[in-house]
């Protein structure tokens, strides 16, 4: 009965709003929690449950902390509500969880938790409320199944510029409806889900670089500006998106090739039995790496990327990459695309650099017409110029997929690395996997030399 009435007293003083609400119950590391001014401000014009909100925020300047305190008071003040937070990794996902759990459980709302039902990953109360924790990767397939949030909940994206558009779609899927959507992050590239949240008119945005943070002084904000690279200050000071230091492609580049009309992944993807098409495949080199098919088809001088399939390692999490250890699948699915899908291969280029075994098998059992590319620093080169060629010539066709489109947008010159070299400029390694196999796939298109990207050498 004690705890009926206390449900029943919480779910009364809901009327008197978040900032009142958090300010009397939540504590912080054994202190009352007071909100500074700038989460003053947002906790007082922002509705969790009806609107789509999209908070950009600088690194450490208490974004995340206010999102959980905000979720700590819609659980707690209104009954049978779903809070879902999703991020690109287990840890992050876990972060905004554990601040909602510390709020609860160093304060008076404690005995509020439902013990026989909360998990790990899913915090149950007595009030029939839910916070729900996943990570991108987790999202895939049926893991929100009977968590809809749809009239009494709202989603939670935590850093969802690093979230790809395809698992932040699965999720309105899944789960989404007539609820509130929250994308909070620190900026990144002008590409995705969250850059597109900001730019929307249908999205309340805030704006909250880190000066505004009492905790931040002056000084801070000097030495960061003179010790980090220009781009990361834009996006973890600044709270800017940007797109980073001697880019390659420039971003109006890209979006010129991006072509909606393609496919985007997840498939299944089906070809055209009345044309060829041409593949590409970069390997995976080290356990985090991953495995990036790329597949074309060339018409009239223009190579339209119509299909592409990506798989990582067990051991990773990943929101768009199918998790095998086993070559032999990838292989079997890579078969699918030439015989089963009408997607019928002319040629197949495969990196061979470090790993023979790939390019050997499907050249030896499955007799597709493999040619090798081995990426030496002439190579890599001749790739890149290559695929740069294409793009500013309009010969190459891509889906508008977030993945692709970062990689493109963060690949870069290392101008520090430089130093020693002159007149030699040194491509970032990293992820670029798509980079990479579209550079291979691009080797299709013939351009003539006068449009050649020139001067462009490198050292790997």
């Amino acid at each position: 009965m004690q705890i009926a009435q206390q449900i029943k007293t919480l779910s009364e003083l809901r009327h008197k709003g978040p900032v009142w609400f958090i300010e009397h119950f939540l504590q912080f590391k054994g202190k009352p929690f007071r909100l500074y001014k700038f989460q003053r401000s947002i906790a007082e014009n922002i509705d969790f449950l009806r609107e789509k909100i999209a908070i950009r925020k600088g690194r450490q300047v208490g974004g995340s902390l206010l999102v959980a305190a905000l979720i700590v008071y819609y659980a707690i003040s209104l009954p049978f509500l779903t809070a879902i937070i999703v991020s690109k990794t287990k840890d992050q996902a876990s972060l905004i969880s554990a601040y909602v759990r510390q709020f609860i459980q160093t304060s008076a709302l404690k005995d509020l938790v439902d013990p026989k039902r909360t998990t790990v990953l899913d915090l149950h109360l007595l009030n029939q409320s839910k916070v729900i924790t996943r990570s991108a990767g987790m999202v895939k397939g049926d893991t929100l199944r009977g968590h809809s949030v749809q009239g009494n909940g709202f989603l939670v994206f935590d850093e969802s510029a690093f979230i790809s558009g395809d698992a932040i779609r699965n999720t309105y899927y899944s789960a989404a409806g007539n609820c509130g959507i929250i994308h909070v992050s620190t900026p990144y590239r002008p590409v995705g889900a969250f850059y597109d949240a900001c730019n929307s008119p249908r999205f309340k945005q805030f704006h909250i670089p880190c000066k505004v943070s009492p905790r931040i002084t002056s000084d801070d904000i000097a030495f960061w500006r003179d010790d980090m690279p220009a781009s990361k200050f834009a996006n973890e000071v600044l709270a800017d998106f940007s797109q980073g230091e001697d880019a390659v492609f420039a971003p109006e580049l890209i979006d010129a090739a991006i072509d909606d009309n393609l496919p985007l992944w997840p498939g299944p993807f089906q070809g055209d039995k009345d044309k060829t098409y041409v593949y590409s495949l970069d390997p995976s080199r080290i356990g985090c790496d991953k495995w990036a098919l790329t597949i074309g088809n060339l018409q009239d001088g223009t190579l339209s990327i119509e299909a592409n399939h990506a798989w990582v390692g067990t051991q990773n999490e990943s929101d768009y990459c199918d998790l095998t250890d086993n070559p032999e699948t990838i292989l079997n699915d890579i078969l699918k695309y030439h015989k089963q899908r009408d997607f019928h291969c002319t040629k197949f280029y495969v990196d061979q650099t470090t790993n023979e075994y790939f390019g050997w098998r499907l050249q030896n059992k499955y007799l597709l017409p493999v040619e090798s590319v081995i990426w030496s620093a002439s190579k890599k080169e001749k790739l890149i110029s290559h695929l740069h060629t294409v793009l500013q010539t309009g010969r190459l066709k891509i889906p508008n997929a977030d993945a692709i489109r970062r990689e493109l947008l963060s690949y870069a010159f290392d101008w520090q690395r430089m130093k020693d070299y002159e007149e030699r400029k040194l491509y970032l390694s990293g992820e670029d996997d798509w980079v990479s196999s579209l550079a291979m796939i691009s080797q299709a298109i013939s351009v003539k030399k006068e449009f050649n990207f020139k001067d462009i050498l490198v050292w790997r």
